[in-house]
């Protein structure tokens, strides 16, 4: 078991919902502004739009999808 000093403070009484709840929200939005508004995003964005463009704009379609795929694997069940 954990210890009650050790445990993180409960948000709404009566309830189970504590602190991890809004740290995992936080987290959560700060990773979607990341993610969206960052250059590996946009680089990913054109070279799934359209992969014959991705070149001329100066992105490896190749290098952009293996980074992709090691970033974003599905957990194995």
């Amino acid at each position: 078991m954990i210890a009650p000093t050790a445990q993180l403070p409960i948000l709404l009484p009566q309830t189970q919902v504590h602190t991890w709840i809004s740290l995992g929200l936080v987290a959560k939005a700060v990773l979607g502004v990341v993610l969206v508004r960052s250059p590996p995003d946009y680089q990913i964005e054109t070279v799934g739009q359209n992969p014959i463009a991705a070149p001329y704009a100066g992105i490896s379609g190749e290098r952009i999808n293996q980074s992709s795929m090691l970033k974003f694997q599905h957990p194995k069940e």
